[in-house]
């Protein structure tokens, strides 16, 4: 746990986020509580992981996130401790070490601790293993306790599930035909019960909308290949880091072929072949419920299936030598020490390694959440019943981290509280709103508020700007300075300095224009209108190349922005430009 631990320092572990607020305003605000539905999913039924959890856990998410994180890490360290268990007396302790390892030692099993939505996975496993350490000591009824509690936690548990009957340890004492059919009838009921729920409370496909459906094997093998490179701690986008692992199991798979040559490996390898033929399967059958998610990849749903990849591989590479199963452990090592560590700043747009959501995604969600949530809270104990409150330079694809309004909702227990978008505020700026909540980006807290005052001069500047009337704006941008004192509030200085920016340049204003664009881009580095004045200061004096590169960087951010589009036509009617 310890690695797994210190490559997680830093992070906000266990900050409720995204689909955690359905779950928490399903418990406040539905009329009873029912375990026959999603429980605030649409699409899903698993009634352990959600009603349970959260109806038990809730109390402690928004005051005590830590808590929720080291009840995930303890629950982490128990799903090794009882694979290692189970396979012990088989493999030996330290190839049932390493096999236990490959939970803990995966770059994504992080978002396992850090998310309390994910206690779905971690309960899916952990109960799954319990269900393997059962039956290696071949106690069914335990065995079936545990595999319904696997099965109502996630059903990522079904097509495994049938592979307990085939376990290697403990096989002797186990009649195989009597536990075959007493788990297939587990399942059986239980996939009776889920469609009978999903059916009764009207649950949705978990195909994503819009998704272009594969043939079923184009989906599968997708579904083995991120979870196969998501156990070696791999990201899904091709990366540096693939020639370091291929290499490394290409010279694990020459070891053990050259090691079967040798009489006492050819040994060693015929005890653990069992072992390995199982580990695989047990991989295959956890890929497979992934296929229906293409083509969202979310990096922590690989963790299920690598413990058969864990038990394959430790097997082979152990039975055909030593030193095999250490470097196997060194690799592992290696490349879960490479992956990135917890962004310690908001950013504008997310660094993307081909997943939906992976851990650095996950933290970045994660602190503009819980930011926002002190934030709010500090300068607003209590909000009147039926107030908005604005969100304005909100970061890229983070609107799905609050769950609509219901993270307000939540964190102030009332319902009728609502959260305003900045495009509706700056299309009606009369919408009455409390407060602004500011996004800053690389800045740490992430989130400052706002007067919604301040905000509308800026609005209004920016309107009779645009019908022509420039000096006005600058009277108006002056009033919102004015109106917002508060240091903190650094884009949105930045936006009315790059506003004024463009009024000064229009007003022919050139040095005075450029002076102020420079300081709003010391605010907000991207701020368009701070490009935009620069850009026309640039073509006003005749530097073409240095007015194109703004308008670049404008259209970087926003493809469509007219403005740039117009302030490029321009530089191309001015003959020097090059053609793009």
């Amino acid at each position: 746990m310890i690695p797994l631990l210190l490559h997680s320092l830093g992070a906000p572990l266990g900050e409720p986020v995204a689909d955690d607020f359905d779950f928490l305003h399903r418990l406040l605000y539905a009329p009873h509580f029912s375990l026959f539905d999603g429980g605030g999913a649409a699409r899903y039924w698993r009634p352990l992981s959600r009603q349970i959890y959260y109806e038990v856990l809730a109390p402690l998410m928004l005051p005590q996130p830590g808590f929720i994180a080291a009840l995930h890490v303890a629950l982490l360290a128990l799903v090794a401790l009882l694979l290692y268990r189970a396979l012990r007396a088989s493999l030996g302790g330290p190839l049932a070490a390493l096999a236990a390892s490959f939970p803990l030692l995966m770059e994504s099993t992080r978002m396992l601790i850090a998310w309390p939505s994910n206690f779905q996975d971690l309960g899916a496993m952990l109960f799954a293993v319990l269900a393997i350490h059962e039956a290696a000591a071949a106690r069914l009824p335990t065995t079936l306790v545990a595999l319904v509690a696997s099965l109502l936690c996630k059903e990522q548990a079904a097509p495994a599930a049938l592979l307990l009957p085939w376990l290697p340890a403990g096989a002797e004492r186990r009649p195989r035909r009597r536990w075959l059919l007493a788990i297939a009838a587990t399942v059986a009921l239980w996939a009776v019960a889920y469609a009978w729920v999903w059916r009764g409370a009207h649950l949705q496909s978990p195909q994503p909308a819009g998704a272009a459906a594969p043939s079923w094997a184009a989906g599968y093998l997708w579904a083995c290949g991120n979870a196969a490179r998501a156990a070696m701690s791999l990201p899904v986008a091709a990366s540096r880091l693939d020639a370091l692992a291929v290499v490394g199991l290409l010279i694990v798979g020459f070891a053990v072929a050259a090691a079967a040559t040798a009489p006492a490996a050819r040994a060693r390898l015929a005890r653990v072949l069992p072992w390995a033929l199982w580990g695989s399967a047990w991989f295959a059958a956890g890929a497979l419920s992934l296929a229906v998610t293409y083509p969202d990849w979310l990096a922590y749903r690989g963790a299920f299936a690598a413990i058969g990849l864990g038990v394959a591989l430790a097997a082979l590479a152990g039975a055909a030598h030593p030193a095999l199963a250490g470097a196997l452990l060194a690799l592992r090592l290696v490349l879960f020490a490479l992956g990135p560590g917890p962004p310690p700043r908001v950013t504008g747009v997310a660094v993307e390694r081909g997943a939906l959501l992976d851990f650095p995604k996950l933290v970045r969600l994660q602190r503009a959440v819980g930011d926002t949530r002190r934030a709010l809270h500090a300068g607003y104990p209590q909000l009147p019943q039926g107030a908005q409150v604005g969100l304005y330079n909100l970061p890229w694809m983070a609107e799905y981290a609050f769950g609509g309004s219901q993270a307000l909702q939540v964190w102030y227990r009332d319902s009728t509280l609502r959260w305003v978008k900045s495009s509706d505020f700056l299309l009606r700026p009369e919408i009455p709103i409390v407060t602004i909540v500011e996004f800053e980006m690389m800045s740490d807290p992430s989130v400052a508020l706002v007067a919604p005052d301040a905000m509308r001069q800026m609005t209004h500047a920016i309107v009779i700007g645009n019908e022509g009337d420039w000096a006005g704006a600058l009277v108006r941008l002056d009033r919102a300075d004015s109106l917002e004192p508060a240091a903190a509030a650094r884009a949105f200085r930045g936006q009315v300095a790059g506003v004024r920016a463009v009024a000064l340049a229009d007003l022919g204003r050139l040095e005075a224009a450029e002076r102020e664009a420079r300081r709003s881009t010391l605010f907000y580095p991207r701020n368009p209108y701070a490009h935009l004045a620069l850009g026309t200061v640039a073509l006003r004096r005749g530097r073409l190349a240095e007015a194109d590169a703004h308008v670049d960087t404008m259209l970087m951010t926003e493809p469509h922005y007219v403005p740039a589009l117009q302030l490029r036509e321009e530089i191309r009617q001015a003959g020097t430009a090059p053609k793009r």
